[in-house]
This record gives C-alpha cells, sequence and structure tokens, in this order.
C-alpha cells in the first residue's frame, strides 16, 4: 500500500502538470483495475479537464470540469504519468 508522502507526491505531480489540461486520450495498463468500463471511461473524460484534487489518507479524488470525479489508489505500484507534445 502506498504511503501518506507518495501520494502526496502523486497529488502535486498531477496538480503541477495535468489541472485546466484538455483530456486528449487514456491509456490503462490493466482494465481489471477499472470500476467502470474502458468505454464509459473515455466518454466521461476525454475532451474534459481536470480542475481540482483532494487527498483523503492513500486515496486521490481527482474532480473534472464535467459530472465526473476521478478515484485512483495507486497500490503497490501504481504510477502517473504525462504525456505533451
Amino acid at each position: 500500500m502506498p504511503e501518506l508522502p507518495e501520494v502526496e507526491t502523486y497529488c502535486r505531480y498531477l496538480e503541477q502538470t495535468s489541472l485546466r489540461q484538455p483530456i486528449e486520450a487514456i491509456d490503462i495498463e490493466d482494465h481489471k483495475l477499472l470500476t467502470t468500463d474502458y468505454p464509459t471511461l473515455v466518454e466521461l473524460l476525454v475532451g474534459r479537464s481536470f480542475v481540482a484534487t483532494r487527498r483523503v489518507a492513500t486515496n486521490l479524488f481527482v474532480q473534472t470540469d464535467g459530472p465526473a470525479t476521478v478515484y485512483m489508489h495507486f497500490g503497490m505500484t501504481g504510477d502517473l504519468a504525462y504525456y505533451h507534445s
């Protein structure tokens, strides 16, 4: 399970790289870990932006400018990556 400092680092990384940037694509390495089906996730997020983050213990919640809030839990090997052109 990730420690609080690691999740806080992910939270700050997401805030510095991804807030208010348009979401152009989503890459999920293991679709079995999703709590919603992939096509619905793409429909809800692509074209939207992340607008706020909130960390609760080792959980990270990311609010979008639409109806979705993304829940992230990193487990033992989770990570975030921001790609830009």
